[in-house]
């Protein structure tokens, strides 16, 4: 399903399972997504302030250009997500799981990431509580490789330093002779 531009103020959508749905200039403030399953959707440019998600699974979705302050993300298992450009201050995520996911300039000031459970993080250009900073590096150095991160280029190269093969050179007939094909 697509939804765009629809507003599903104060709706509860407990212990329902959404899949591959998209999401677009949706309004989902208030809202309950308590036991509920989320796969493989995608919120764009939409809001979800002040939504739970209590006990829930996210798996393989994305959240982009939107905004779910003062959320409850307490127990969710949050798998394979995306968020970016995402406004998630004053959020719980209390005893959350969250497993590959990607943060890239999310707002997560003021955030509770009390309890949690985190592998193979990326956070990127993001702003994080200072008492969780270091949950955050250090996870962040355990994922190799990153996705946002790349080795900076050698601006400086030596001839040197480069080996050259030369494929039109003739070859002896006796290496021939010892190559099986």
């Amino acid at each position: 399903c697509t939804f765009t531009r629809c507003s599903f103020n104060k709706v509860d959508f407990t212990s329902t399972a959404i899949s591959r749905s998209r999401f677009f200039e949706t309004n989902l403030d208030n809202s309950a997504f308590d036991y509920t399953c989320i796969s493989d959707c995608s919120l764009v440019v939409s809001s979800f302030n002040d939504t739970s998600f209590i006990q829930s699974k996210i798996l393989y979705s994305g959240f982009s250009d939107s905004e779910g302050m003062n959320s409850d993300w307490k127990d969710t298992d949050i798998i394979q997500c995306s968020f970016s450009n995402t406004q998630l201050t004053n959020c719980d995520f209390k005893r959350a799981t969250l497993v590959d996911d990607i943060f890239l300039r999310v707002d997560l000031t003021e955030c509770d990431f009390s309890s949690v459970t985190v592998t193979c993080l990326t956070v990127t250009m993001c702003e994080v509580p200072e008492e969780f900073q270091e949950l955050f590096e250090v996870n962040h150095l355990l994922y190799s490789p990153a996705v946002f991160e790349w080795e900076p280029t050698p601006t400086d190269v030596d001839d040197e330093d480069i080996d050259v093969i030369d494929f039109n050179e003739e070859e002896d007939e006796e290496d021939d002779e010892d190559r099986p094909w």
